[in-house]
């Protein structure tokens, strides 16, 4: 959708010359018409629109809206490339992960709160599903942040015990969000971060809020979780407690966030 050459003719005749000389600058070379609204201050719009007619008017209105939606729209696309550069590649799972597996990942929106994140590390493979405040934008934004400490906390402070992990994740989102404490700041994630010993047959983890399933010889077995977020929850919040389950061969173990049950 363009703006009619007609209407940008009589925007510009509109403004006073000064001010019509300084928007003419900051259009293209060719001086398309769609690109004067990108030079109009808010204030000159609104004087605009009460000069034009209804028509002129509308196009205007419309071409803005459009041009505002696709910056905005351009932004998140690009906003997603970077959460999925962030993901751990399926390519990692097959190269560190010596078992059978699947992901299933399927955001709502462009951008998502949900992420998965693995790393083998201290001859474990760490993996986290993980489901943090928010929708959209504003929850990719935690993903990057609580996907940037799990590395900081796994990789550069060597932090083994899932449960431990999960404690100092803790402390690093509330002190990123909260710095002063002045804030009752809910921001977190629901996680369940598992380390599995692939050559011992042993899976520690740590679950906040959301629960480990087992199925084995045909039985759904439940291993709760702890009824707390990995973020500001109350003040005598406990610590997480890591769990463990010596696996046996067709074990097949599930971590979920509820966006896959909503």
């Amino acid at each position: 959708h363009q703006l009619p050459q007609t209407s940008a003719e009589r925007i510009v005749r509109i403004l006073p010359p000064e001010e019509a000389s300084e928007v003419i600058a900051e259009m293209d070379e060719e001086h398309h018409p769609e690109r004067l609204l990108q030079a109009l201050s808010p204030e000159q719009m609104s004087s605009i629109l009460e000069e034009l007619d209804d028509d002129d008017a509308a196009d205007i209105i419309s071409n803005f809206s459009d041009r505002q939606q696709k910056e905005i729209l351009d932004s998140i696309h690009y906003a997603k490339r970077i959460q999925q550069a962030m993901l751990t590649s399926e390519s990692y799972f097959d190269e560190h992960l010596n078992a059978e597996y699947f992901i299933y990942y399927q955001p709502k929106d462009i951008v998502s709160g949900d992420f998965y994140w693995a790393v083998e590390h201290h001859n474990k493979f760490y993996i986290a599903t993980a489901d943090c405040t928010g929708h959209g934008v504003p929850g990719a934004f935690m993903s990057l942040l609580n996907i940037s400490f799990l590395n900081e906390n796994v990789i550069e402070r060597n932090l083994k015990d899932p449960g431990q992990i999960l404690n100092e994740q803790r402390k690093e989102i509330i002190k990123a969000l909260n710095p002063k404490g002045s804030e009752n700041s809910k921001d977190g994630m629901d996680c369940v971060l598992c380390a599995i010993d692939i050559k011992n047959n042993i899976l520690e983890f740590a679950a906040a809020n959301n629960p480990v399933w087992l199925i084995r010889n045909h039985e759904i077995i439940e291993f709760k979780a702890d009824k707390m977020p990995v973020g500001k929850y109350e003040d005598n919040a406990k610590d997480f407690k890591s769990q463990s389950i010596v696996l046996q061969k067709g074990d097949l173990i599930y971590t979920f966030t509820d966006g896959y049950a909503d």
